[in-house]
């Protein structure tokens, strides 16, 4: 019921305080993505002022949206976008994906990560907290837990298919 995704994970380390970063990823097999960018957090003990972005239940439902008529989820993410945030702290509920049918379950997931948070989630540190919503979805937590790097967790690696997690 699911097509094979797999994700990689990678840990930087080094980084200088308040300095924008660039960045692509892929190969040269399957090509390589977009250039983004991020700023790395302010030197620790400055008052440096700076935005973080904080919101939850972005209600993105089997493909449609549960936001009022006519208001897609993109336009609250790109919204947040426009403020330059920092970080962005999702408050739970990031999409209600459970449907009787896996395929249009993982569509629903695949569209949330791929497109709903895609451009925020590649210039921002983007941390999601679980809520009620995330849990019984049609690839249990696989996407959810794989694409967040939660303290003390595992970076998320390994590929999905119908038959679960292999390395």
């Amino acid at each position: 019921p699911y097509t094979v995704c797999c994700f990689h994970g990678a840990q930087v380390t080094g980084l200088t305080p308040d300095t924008i970063y660039y960045y692509r990823v892929g190969g040269d097999t399957n090509g390589w993505s977009d250039e983004y960018s991020f700023r790395t957090a302010p030197v620790r003990g400055l008052a440096t002022p700076f935005t973080f972005v904080a919101y939850g239940d972005l209600g993105v439902e089997a493909l449609t949206n549960v936001l009022p008529p006519g208001v897609p989820p993109e336009l609250v993410t790109k919204g947040a976008a426009n403020e330059n945030p920092r970080f962005v702290l999702h408050l739970g509920d990031l999409f209600y994906c459970k449907t009787s049918s896996s395929s249009t379950g993982q569509l629903c997931v695949d569209k949330f990560f791929n497109t709903t948070i895609k451009n925020l989630a590649a210039s921002a540190l983007y941390m999601a907290s679980t809520g009620n919503h995330e849990y019984n979805q049609p690839d249990n937590l696989f996407t959810y837990v794989g694409r967040f790097d939660y303290p003390g967790a595992q970076i998320g690696t390994g590929c999905l298919s119908s038959t679960g997690c292999s390395p």
